[in-house]
């Protein structure tokens, strides 16, 4: 029914022209037999002066402010044309349809009060020009204005679109116009329903709710994570435990200047090594997991997070100590001339995975057998 548009100061001309048909090329669209009929709401607001001219001072006053930016837009633009319940289509003699109103007296009232209403809402020294058009498929007014407005902090003259336009979007300036106007006229118009409104209100509602169950949702996850890190960090302070130096006692004895160990200690020092290097691997996927929720909008509970993770980062750095010991140890305890505990742990997963290997090729032909 109505709607705005802002243009810069240096795509006004255009704009202007178009609105009192001082454009050398009007368009097919423009039935100039009907121009005649057009008229000015704003006639005689700034004699002497072309819109532009008026348009370009005005912004450019000494007691206004305006940015000295190229993309200010400085001049803003209503149309609203007359609801279909005003005129009725009427044929050109070549068959196209145009929009007449149904009583001439009452087309202009609409458009006045129209005016009134713009006029209220944006100041009447901002207005440039109120241009009837009734040459075009539907009657229709153009609004033009300066959208100037008062400095919320000192008071002071501005250029400013945004806050001039501020409440212009949406369905309920779509039904305060209509409001209005009818009130003046007398008589209930239907530009616009009013269901719209709550339609807008149920979207609204609905965004806010989906954000309250996103929100919940990762709260959920954030409590999860939070309960697995504590089981896991429960975990590791056993591991580590169990692999500080000072708490390894294995019975080694020397025969023949190499060190002999038993087979039980052996097994033990293998599954300690097996369940160090499985728990620094979950340590990364954890610490992965992690950085993918700081990246998500929760910053309240990342900042908790952030505490855990630095926790968790001391605990496998010193856990990558403990390993480094271990290693150390395997390495520098030689079982045979040439071949440390390390080798023999490296030869004893060879071993078992050829073990492995061999009954997986036993299970097949054992299989080939039976059909």
């Amino acid at each position: 029914m109505a709607s705005v548009e802002k243009f810069k100061l240096k795509d006004a001309p255009r704009l202007l022209s178009h609105c009192n048909r001082t454009q050398k090329n009007q368009g097919s669209h423009i039935d100039k037999n009907r121009s005649y009929l057009n008229f000015d709401l704003a006639s005689g607001r700034h004699p002497g002066q072309t819109d532009y001219q008026f348009a370009k001072s005005r912004v450019n006053r000494d007691d206004v402010t305006m940015m000295k930016r190229n993309d200010v837009k400085a001049v803003c633009s209503w149309a609203i044309s007359l609801p279909e319940e005003l005129c009725h289509e009427e044929l050109r003699d070549d068959g196209s349809g145009f929009f007449v109103p149904n009583n001439e007296r009452e087309c202009r009232d609409f458009f006045q009060y129209a005016y009134d209403f713009f006029k209220e809402k944006h100041g009447e020294d901002n207005i440039i020009s109120a241009n009837v058009h009734m040459d075009e498929n539907k009657p229709h007014m153009h609004f033009i204005f300066t959208p100037i407005v008062e400095d919320k902090k000192d008071g002071h003259l501005k250029v400013c679109a945004k806050e001039a336009l501020q409440g212009c979007y949406g369905a309920k300036m779509q039904i305060d116009i209509q409001d209005y106007i009818s009130k003046r006229m007398g008589k209930e118009l239907h530009m616009v329903r009013k269901e719209t409104v709550d339609y807008e209100r149920n979207i609204k509602e609905l965004k806010k709710k989906t954000l309250n169950q996103q929100y919940a949702q990762l709260s959920r996850e954030i409590n999860k994570v939070q309960e697995e890190l504590q089981r896991k960090k429960a975990s590791l302070n056993i591991v580590m435990k169990a692999s500080d130096a000072a708490s390894i006692h294995i019975n080694t004895s020397s025969s023949n200047g190499y060190t002999v160990m038993k087979d039980s200690d052996w097994e033990y020092i293998q599954s300690q090594l097996k369940l160090t290097l499985a728990l620094k691997a979950e340590r990364q996927a954890v610490l992965a997991e992690m950085r993918e929720l700081e990246n998500g909008n929760v910053s309240r509970e990342n900042d908790k997070l952030k505490d855990a993770m630095f926790e968790i980062k001391k605990e496998l750095n010193q856990l990558k100590k403990e390993n480094e010991k271990m290693k150390m140890f395997m390495k520098n305890t030689e079982m045979q001339p040439g071949i440390c505990v390390m080798d023999m742990f490296r030869a004893s997963e060879k071993e078992t995975a050829r073990k492995e290997e061999l009954q997986r090729m036993m299970n097949m032909y054992c299989m080939e057998r039976e059909r």
